[in-house]
């Protein structure tokens, strides 16, 4: 497989996965573009380039958010973050509390200072009164 390759693989993996969230077989889908059921599978599989007209149409009837298709990093950083603050929503307040530390200890380790202050702590690094 080719580098050029992988970008089309990974749209039609994204086509793919849109199509099955919105619970839709291939054969539905091609219906509600007008294209046929193969030239949607090679579009899947990744074998098949999309036209410019035909993609506005998956990420319109899909509902795909355009930076996904470009960037679909974002869209595997965006569901991270997503598990995060579900994870967080489910902590006590010492799990919090803890949480807070490790962010403040990290961001002044990623910075050279602390941006991230601790719950009730007007100091700029780790103080007594925060431990």
């Amino acid at each position: 497989m080719s580098l050029i390759n992988k970008p089309i693989i990974r749209l039609g993996e994204i086509i793919r996965a849109a199509r099955n969230h919105a619970e839709l077989t291939q054969r539905e889908l091609a219906e509600i573009l007008c294209i046929s059921t193969h030239h949607l599978m090679m579009i899947e599989k990744g074998q098949e380039k999309p036209s410019f007209d035909l993609l506005c149409d998956f990420v319109e009837k899909l509902n795909i958010e355009i930076h996904n298709v470009f960037d679909p990093g974002l869209c595997r950083r965006q569901e991270e973050i997503v598990k995060i603050i579900e994870f967080v929503k489910s902590c006590t307040s010492s799990e919090i509390f803890a949480l807070s530390t490790v962010l403040h200890v990290l961001t002044e380790q990623k910075t050279g200072n602390s941006g991230f202050l601790l719950p009730g702590c007007v100091k700029r690094s780790i103080c007594s009164d925060c431990l």
